[in-house]
C-alpha cells in the first residue's frame, strides 16, 4: 500500500493511503477537531460546520468530515481564522438554545457544553426572543426536549440507515426547521435507543433515566448483553450498588457502537421481584416460608435421594442465559448421576462446532454479495446481525436482488426477495433447479444462514449436492444457553421435554434459570418442583422450593460464548442482593453434598470451585482464549443418518416478538410499555 505525505499544523506526517476523511486521519494522529454532526458509522452530512479547517489551495475553509486526504495536502486546524469560525458557530447555535443546563440530563456529557467552554464567549449579543419547539412523542424510551436540538441530523440518519423506515426527518425551512415525525407514530425500532447516545445535546435523552443521576456520580463496569447470542459489549453504570443505566461499549468486531433496546432499557428487572432468600412452600396453607440455605439444600437432597434409583422420574431444565460455568456444573451433575431428562436443542452432529457456530465472523457478514436466509427473522431474533445487513445496503455491498429469504413472511426492514416457505424451495435452489442458483457461482462470496435447531434436526447433506465451497454456511444459535450446551456436549432430550410433565407423572423437576415454562400447565400434584433463579414471577407460584441466584450483573465474573465462537467475560457491577448466590456455586454445593452423602455444611456454599474450574479448562481448552475466535470448518453429515428431509415443512422464526422473549424483559415495566405501543399480545410465549 502506497504512503502519502501531508502537513498538519506545520508538522509533516507520512500515512497510508486508506480512504480516510481528514477528520478521521487527524483523530488517528491525536489531533482533535471538534464536531457535532459527524459519526464514523453514519453517512456524512457536514451541516454543523464545526469541523471547518484551512486547506492549501482552497480559497475558503473546508469541512474536515467530508474532505478526503490527498498527497501533499497542507492543513491548519488551529489557526486564528479557524478559531474565529468556531466561535461564531457556537454563538449561532446558542441563539435559540435554552439555558437549562442545571436541569438537563445531558449535563456533564454534553458536547455543546464542552465546545462552549473552549470556543464560547462570556456574553451574548442576541437580544431577541428565543425560538421554542413543541416536544415530540418518540415512545416510552426516549424523552424529547426539541428546543435544545441543534439539527445535527444524527438521529435522522441512524433511523434511516439502521432503523425500520424513515420515521423521523427534518421538517420546515430556515428558522422553522425542526426534527419531527412524518406520521402519527412512535419509534418502534429494536435499536431506537441508540439515537440517545448520538445526540450531542440534551434534545434526546433516556426517559427511564430522567432526573435519576449525573454522569460523574456513576461507576462503569464492562459487561455483555446476554439477551441474545451476539454478546454485544455494554457498560453497566451503577450508583450505590444499583444499576442506573446501560450504555454500549464500542467493539468493531461485534456490535460496533450500538446495542438493542432490550438490554438498554430492561435493567429495571434486575431489582424487581427478586428472590433474596430460599423459600419453601407450606403444604398446609400454600404460603412461602423463608428458610436457610442449609435447610433448602437438605430439602433438595432428601427428595433427590428418594428417586435416585429411578432417575427417569427426574427432569432437569436449564435456562437460555446461563453462563459457561453454570452449564459445566450441570454437565457434571448429569454425568455423575446419569441424568437423561434434560432439555436440549441437541439433535445430532453437535460434535462439530460448525453445527452451532458461525463460519463467518460477525464483522464479515456485511461483505457477502449473495445471502440465503432460511427461516430467520434477524430483525426480531438478532437485531445486531440484522444491522449488518441493513448497513450493507448503504455501502453498496447488496442490491435488492442479492438477499433471498425462505420461510414464513416477516416484516423485515432489509431489501430481500421472498422465494418460498418450505424446504422444497431450498431443495430446488441447492440442486441447481431454481432461477437464483446461477448467482451462487457468479458472486465472489455467497452465504447461507439457518437456525441451529433446524440444522441439527435434519440432514444438511441433502442440501448440498453441488460444490460446497461455493457457499459459506452460517448456523445461527439464538441463545447463549443453547451454544454452551452444545459446546459442552450436553446430550439430552429436546425442548419438547416439557410435554412429558403433562403426559407422564415424574416425581422431581429441577429448573435452573429456565424462563419458558409459563406456557405449560404443570399441575402434577405429586411432582416436586424446584426453581433456581433470580426473579420471582407468577409462572413459578406453585413451585415447592426456591433457591435464589444472582444475575449476570452481580456477584462474580462469568464466561459466555457468542454465536461466532468468541469467548467473553461479564464483570460484576453490583453485589448479590440478600442471600442470592451464583448458579454454579449452588449446583456445586448440591453435587458436593450428594457426593459425600453428608449433611450440608453451611460454609461450603462459599467454596471458590478452583478444582472444578481447572477441570472445565481441561475439558474445553478453548475457554482460555478470551476474546479470540477459533476456526470452525464445516463438516457434512453422513447421507444415511436421516431420511426425513423429503417430507415438506415450512421455515418459521422461533421468536415471534422482540420485547418479552425472556424472563428479564417480561418483568420489565418499561419494555412492557413498548409492547403495548407495538400492539403485541400480552401472552409473551405464544406457541
Amino acid at each position: 500500500m502506497d504512503n502519502i505525505s501531508l502537513k498538519i499544523n506545520f508538522k509533516n506526517y507520512t500515512v497510508d493511503s486508506n480512504t480516510y476523511t481528514l477528520i478521521q486521519r487527524c483523530e488517528l494522529l491525536s489531533i482533535m477537531i471538534p464536531r457535532f454532526c459527524f459519526h464514523e458509522k453514519l453517512s456524512i452530512a457536514g451541516n454543523c460546520r464545526m469541523c471547518l479547517v484551512e486547506v492549501s489551495n482552497s480559497p475558503k475553509p473546508v469541512v474536515a468530515c467530508s474532505t478526503k486526504v490527498i498527497n501533499g495536502m497542507e492543513v491548519l486546524t488551529n489557526s486564528i481564522l479557524v478559531k474565529q469560525i468556531r466561535e461564531h458557530i457556537i454563538e449561532f447555535l446558542l441563539i435559540n438554545h435554552p439555558l437549562d443546563c442545571p436541569i438537563c440530563d445531558q449535563g456533564g456529557e454534553c458536547d455543546l457544553q464542552d465546545q462552549t467552554l473552549i470556543y464560547g464567549s462570556d456574553r451574548g449579543r442576541f437580544k431577541e426572543i428565543k425560538r421554542s419547539v413543541f416536544d415530540k412523542n418518540f415512545g416510552p424510551f426516549i424523552k424529547t426536549v426539541m428546543t435544545r436540538c441543534i439539527h445535527c441530523t444524527k438521529c435522522v440518519r441512524f433511523i434511516e440507515e439502521y432503523g425500520d423506515r424513515s420515521t423521523i426527518g427534518t421538517l420546515g425551512r430556515g428558522v422553522d426547521t425542526e426534527i419531527g415525525i412524518y406520521s402519527n407514530d412512535i419509534l418502534k425500532s429494536e435499536l431506537s435507543g441508540n439515537i440517545i447516545d448520538l445526540c450531542p445535546v440534551g434534545a434526546l435523552t433516556s426517559k427511564p433515566y430522567a432526573f435519576k443521576a449525573r454522569s460523574w456520580e456513576l461507576v462503569g463496569t464492562e459487561s455483555l448483553d446476554i439477551f441474545d447470542s451476539c454478546g454485544s459489549n455494554i457498560l453497566i453504570q451503577t450508583r450505590s450498588n444499583e444499576v442506573m443505566r446501560v450504555l454500549p461499549r464500542r467493539n468493531d468486531s461485534i456490535n460496533e457502537s450500538w446495542i438493542t433496546d432490550q438490554i438498554r432499557f430492561g435493567y429495571d428487572t434486575f431489582k424487581k421481584q427478586r428472590l433474596l432468600v430460599p423459600y419453601i412452600k407450606n403444604t398446609s396453607n400454600n404460603k412461602l416460608v423463608p428458610i436457610s440455605w442449609r435447610s433448602g439444600i437438605n430439602y433438595f437432597i432428601s427428595h433427590f435421594k428418594k428417586i435416585s434409583s429411578t432417575l427417569k422420574d427426574f427432569y432437569m431444565f436449564s435456562g437460555e442465559s446461563l453462563d459457561v460455568e453454570s452449564l459445566f456444573m450441570i454437565r457434571q451433575f448429569i454425568l455423575q448421576h446419569n441424568v437423561k431428562n434434560i432439555n436440549s436443542i441437541s439433535w445430532s452432529n453437535n460434535n462439530h462446532r460448525s453445527s452451532y457456530i458461525l463460519n463467518d465472523k460477525i464483522k464479515e457478514i456485511e461483505f457477502s454479495n449473495l445471502v440465503f436466509i432460511l427461516g430467520l427473522d434477524f430483525k426480531i431474533e438478532l437485531p445486531i446481525l440484522n444491522l449488518k445487513f441493513k448497513k450493507s445496503t448503504h455501502t453498496n455491498s447488496f442490491t435488492k436482488s442479492t438477499i433471498y429469504y425462505i420461510g414464513t413472511r416477516i416484516a423485515s426492514n432489509i431489501s430481500q426477495n421472498h422465494l418460498g416457505f418450505s424446504n422444497r424451495t431450498a431443495f430446488s435452489i441447492f440442486y441447481g433447479k431454481h432461477f437464483s442458483n446461477h448467482n451462487m457461482y457468479n458472486e465472489s462470496k455467497a452465504t447461507l444462514f439457518s437456525n441451529a435447531s433446524q440444522h441439527n434436526a435434519y440432514n444438511w447433506n441433502s442440501y448440498f449436492p453441488i460444490d460446497y465451497k461455493k457457499i459459506v454456511h452460517n448456523v445461527v444459535s439464538l441463545k447463549f444457553g443453547d451454544i454452551h450446551k452444545l459446546e459442552l456436549n450436553i446430550q439430552g432430550r429436546t425442548k419438547s421435554l416439557l410435554h412429558d410433565l403433562k403426559k407422564y407423572t415424574p416425581k422431581f423437576s429441577y429448573f435452573v434459570g429456565f424462563e419458558t415454562f409459563s406456557r405449560w400447565n404443570i399441575s402434577n400434584s405429586s411432582l416436586i418442583k424446584v426453581f433456581q433463579g433470580s426473579n420471582f414471577s407468577e409462572d413459578v407460584i406453585d413451585f415447592d422450593l426456591f433457591l435464589p441466584s444472582s444475575n449476570f450483573t452481580e456477584g462474580s465474573i462469568r464466561l459466555y460464548l457468542n454465536c461466532e465462537g468468541r469467548y467473553q467475560r461479564t464483570y460484576p457491577a453490583t453485589t448479590s442482593p440478600g442471600f442470592s448466590i451464583k448458579d454454579s456455586n449452588i449446583i456445586y454445593t448440591i453435587l458436593w453434598s450428594l457426593l459425600n452423602s453428608a449433611s450440608i455444611n453451611h460454609n461450603s456454599i462459599s467454596y471458590q470451585l478452583l478444582h472444578s474450574k481447572s477441570l472445565m479448562l481441561w475439558v474445553i481448552p478453548s475457554f482460555k482464549k478470551i476474546g479470540f475466535i477459533e476456526n470452525t470448518p464445516f463438516h457434512l453429515l453422513d447421507t444415511h443418518q436421516n431420511t426425513v428431509w423429503f417430507s415438506r415443512f415450512n421455515y418459521t422464526p422461533t421468536i415471534k416478538q422482540f420485547f418479552g422473549n425472556n424472563t428479564y424483559s417480561k418483568l420489565s415495566t418499561v419494555l412492557n410499555k413498548m409492547n403495548l405501543y407495538r400492539g403485541a399480545d400480552n401472552n409473551f410465549f405464544n406457541l
